[in-house]
């Protein structure tokens, strides 16, 4: 079985999707500042939830 980058992804994204759900803080900012503000509580759930569909839908399969 050859694992293609769009899975890669996906199992990235479930990760991040389940840490920012746990933790309740996602950082926001450009890459390579720090961060210029941090979305909490519901929004970090929403956020966290958000990226676990995205995850899954890698996981599943882009259309070719």
């Amino acid at each position: 079985m050859i694992v293609e980058w769009h899975q890669i992804a996906g199992l990235l994204l479930l990760g991040v999707g389940v840490f920012w759900i746990v933790r309740r803080k996602v950082p926001v900012g450009v890459e390579g500042s720090p961060p210029s503000y941090f979305l909490t509580g519901r929004k970090a759930v929403i956020a966290g939830a958000v990226a676990i569909a995205i995850g899954i839908a890698f996981l599943v399969g882009l259309p070719q």
